[in-house]
């Protein structure tokens, strides 16, 4: 069975002197009060003194009021100023000040190509607000956010809610992820200042996949036996071209001097690395030429 999860923001029209105007942008409420409803499934939202407001041609939404109503687990990255969302079938990470979305799947390899709304999030008085027009990209439907007048409806059509295992599994150490994945897989021993690993996971129990972060972001580490392309990385970047490191031919991608993506394949293995918010090349060649 399918259902409709059907969120409504709608508000009564004020005159126009009533509007509140900031330099971040044109606040939607009037008087420091919040005119907009918020319903889901019938049921209204509460989101206290928070205030939906304009950027340019997108309206700001508070991220964790409504993505939560929607289905969503969010989880706040103090570090890189980070917003992680995963429904269980398409996650997302966005980033404070940085105008790209994009969706991920939950439950497989792959990701959408980012995409820039003209606006990117804000974070306001500990609240973060990002464009409501994101979640067309995630759940993958223009429809999926209907503005008119006064009024926002987010109508999303969703799969009943049946279990369906999950391809990665989580793992305390490396060394386990190893015993895990099926091979003697090798990885990094040298990381850009600053960065740690904070999870190493398996995916179908095939792919060894290691996260490292830091304030200036999140590189991942994935090998598999094979030479199929495991990076998961399907965004289209200005610039593509072959290096050699290490002895090794790898591809590069990115945007300007910006790496980021990087995959190769050595002794029947393949490799990849991405960072979301990009790497110089010479921080690639760092961590390749020291894994081991």
């Amino acid at each position: 069975m399918k259902k409709f999860t059907t969120l409504l923001l709608s508000g009564a029209l004020i005159c126009a002197q009533a509007f509140a105007v900031s330099a971040e942008g044109n606040l939607i409420s009037a008087g420091g009060e919040n005119n907009y409803s918020i319903f889901v499934n019938e049921e209204k939202l509460d989101i206290g003194d928070k205030t939906v407001y304009t950027k340019g041609d997108q309206i700001m939404v508070p991220v964790r009021f409504v993505g939560e109503k929607l289905g969503f687990a969010i989880e706040w990255k103090a570090e890189g100023q980070g917003i992680f969302l995963d429904n269980g079938t398409v996650n997302t990470s966005v980033y404070i000040g940085a105008d790209r979305y994009y969706k991920a799947s939950s439950a497989a390899i792959g990701m959408s190509a980012p995409t820039a709304l003209g606006a990117a999030p804000e974070l306001k008085d500990g609240t973060t607000f990002v464009p409501a027009n994101m979640f067309k990209i995630l759940f993958g439907n223009d429809d999926a956010v209907i503005v008119k007048d006064n009024t926002i409806t987010f109508q999303v059509e969703t799969e009943s809610q049946v279990q369906i295992p999950n391809p990665v599994k989580e793992h305390k150490t490396v060394e386990d992820a190893i015993v895990a994945s099926g091979f003697n897989a090798v990885v990094p021993t040298k990381l850009p200042e600053g960065y740690e690993m904070s999870a190493v996971t398996t995916i179908s129990n095939r792919i060894l996949q290691i996260f490292y972060e830091s304030g200036n972001g999140v590189i991942s580490y994935r090998t598999a036996v094979g030479d199929e392309d495991i990076s998961g990385d399907y965004s289209v970047y200005e610039s593509v071209k072959d290096v050699t490191i290490g002895g090794l031919t790898v591809t590069v991608k990115g945007e300007g001097e910006t790496v980021h993506s990087a995959a190769w394949t050595n002794s029947g293995e393949m490799f990849a690395l991405h960072a979301e918010k990009g790497l110089s090349m010479n921080d690639i060649r760092v961590i390749i030429e020291n894994i081991k």
